[in-house]
């Protein structure tokens, strides 16, 4: 057993619901099970978007039906013969403008994007509300009461649910964004208020470094140790010394003098911890103790 329901939309919104009941695999039935016709807003609107008002409305009916009969059906089937409403209800509430996005998030939120189907027009049973009909003839509308004939079908056989829709309306214009970013390779220092600051945080980011490597049992989650502050505060000074003095950092570490620039009358050498020192005028004093 499924639930069949459609609308269309002209100076009114309207919709109708059909039942449709499958018994066996020899027998079918179609029929009415409800109607609602609503007057269309009050202020001018364009027909794409008094389409998405009848889709609102047969949303909104078929949340009422489904509560009030209290029947598990196998599907809902959702029609209307606006490809701009089913291009709408495929997007994102927030790719549309205000106006579509409020009610096509409405309609998602009670019917999903499968349950929408295309119906021609000239087999839309919820057109007859729109156009009106007399009573005489009502009485004997096949459609009206029964749907259209291709609901008593296999669902394979009926509409073709496919459309490509190119430029849809009242879709917002897709933001672009350009980042742009200087690579630097310097140390961010003036970051940081106070030295003390700066280097327990060098000490937490070389620990995090060295317990990446090791085992989650072996790892070290105590408190910064002495020891491991002074490395850090090492570390930093040989990234202070290659900002401001590369050329000499780099040719002490070749092994090579430093014959020129502002350091050079200072004697500067490596020491064991690849930190630039200088020796001044008293290293070359013989001393005698």
């Amino acid at each position: 057993m499924y639930v069949s329901i459609s609308c269309v939309q002209s100076p009114s919104c309207t919709c109708k619901v059909t039942d449709n009941a499958k018994i066996g695999a020899m027998r079918c039935s179609n029929n009415l099970l409800c109607a609602k016709s609503k007057v269309a807003p009050v202020k001018s609107q364009t027909m794409p978007r008094l389409e998405l008002c009848g889709a609102l409305t047969l949303s909104r009916l078929l949340e009422k039906v489904l509560q009030a009969i209290n029947i598990e059906f196998d599907h809902c089937y959702c029609w209307t013969d606006s490809t701009i409403v089913l291009g709408w209800l495929k997007q994102l509430p927030n790719q549309c403008k205000t106006f579509i996005g409020n009610r096509v998030s409405e309609i998602q939120n009670v019917t999903s994007k499968s349950d929408w189907r295309h119906v021609p027009s000239k087999h839309n049973a919820a057109d007859i509300l729109s156009l009106g009909m007399y009573p005489n003839d009502l009485q004997e509308c096949h459609m009206w009461w029964h749907g259209p004939t291709f609901l008593l079908e296999e669902p394979s056989r009926w509409p073709n649910t496919q459309f490509d829709i190119p430029g849809l309306p009242e879709m917002k214009e897709p933001t672009r964004a350009l980042l742009s970013f200087e690579k630097s390779e310097k140390f961010p220092f003036d970051r940081f208020p106070t030295l003390t600051k700066l280097k327990r945080t060098v000490a937490f980011m070389l620990r995090f470094k060295t317990n990446c490597f090791k085992q989650k049992f072996k790892r070290n989650v105590d408190g910064l140790t002495a020891e491991e502050v002074n490395t850090a505060y090492l570390c930093l000074i040989r990234l202070s010394q290659r900002e401001m003095f590369p050329n000499e950092y780099s040719a002490l570490h070749r092994g090579i003098s430093v014959c020129k620039g502002r350091v050079v009358a200072l004697n500067p050498f490596l020491d064991n911890k690849d930190i630039i020192r200088v020796c001044g005028r008293l290293g070359k004093v013989a001393w005698w103790h």
